[in-house]
């Protein structure tokens, strides 16, 4: 798989694909931890909200494979309502922080 110029990490393994109905190699799109860890450092931690986000939406999807492009179904049913939740709490951390440090 190319990853030139890909912020985005591949996560492979084997999978039962539906329509070749055969076992091929799949991958999915896993965020750069690394990057995201330094962007969090460098902006005092207020990167770690948009770091979950991206983190939800790369787990809610599935493997797909690399023959005929037939994605999987998503193994986490749960990440959509994740990011909802983080966003909203990060949200109101943010709005805190305002409140408080403004004082």
């Amino acid at each position: 798989m190319e990853r030139e110029g890909n912020i985005m990490a591949a996560i492979q393994g084997q999978l039962l694909c539906q329509r070749c109905n055969r076992w091929v190699v799949a991958s999915r799109q896993s965020p750069n931890h690394i990057l995201h860890l330094i962007l969090a450092v460098l902006t005092g931690g207020l990167w770690i909200i948009p770091w979950l986000c991206i983190t939800g939406v790369a787990n809610g999807k599935g493997f797909r494979c690399q023959v005929c492009g037939w994605e999987a179904p998503a193994t986490d049913p749960y990440a959509a309502g994740r990011i909802l939740f983080i966003v909203i709490w990060g949200a109101i951390a943010i709005v805190a922080m305002v409140i408080f440090l403004g004082r």
